[in-house]
């Protein structure tokens, strides 16, 4: 296999904790395996609080407000535009938003406190978008995008 590139390698479907994985470290090729990757995480990395899942969102209005206390959202719509807010945070707060099904017209988060931004959104071709972000000083700075259609950031 090691005249493959890693993104040219299948998909894993699922993970177990023994499973290896490469990492780089100090210039080196190494594994390890997930379970160790996880033991070394900060506290606050690994969590196992259940996301949020809102679905629908206001379609006029008033925006659905997302919580602030869970660390990731799971949002979906089943037609029509929806509309979610997310508030300003404490610093230190991590949120993640992901797309589960959205419909034709997309899914608008209006963002307070945005660092250059003011709207994340998930177009109709964004199922399994997502939006990882961090909330410093009063700003929420956007720390990673993914997902085959990523959203858009405005």
């Amino acid at each position: 296999m090691s005249d493959k590139k890693i993104s040219a390698l299948p998909v894993a479907t699922s993970i177990n904790s023994t499973d290896i994985f490469p990492l780089v470290q100090s210039g080196t090729t190494m594994g390890s395996t997930i379970a160790n990757l996880l033991a070394n995480l900060p506290a606050p990395a690994v969590t196992t609080q259940a996301a949020e899942a809102t679905t629908g969102g206001a379609s006029s209005g008033a925006a659905t407000a997302l919580s602030i206390t869970n660390k990731a959202s799971l949002v979906s719509n089943a037609s029509g535009t929806s509309y979610y807010s997310l508030a300003a945070a404490s610093t230190g707060v991590t949120k993640m938003i992901a797309a589960s099904s959205i419909s034709a017209t997309g899914i608008s988060i209006a963002v307070v406190g945005g660092n250059n931004f003011t709207t994340i959104t998930f177009s109709s071709t964004a199922v399994g978008g997502t939006i990882t972000l961090d909330y410093i000083g009063s700003n929420w700075y956007v720390r990673s995008v993914g997902g085959k259609v990523p959203p858009t950031i405005a």
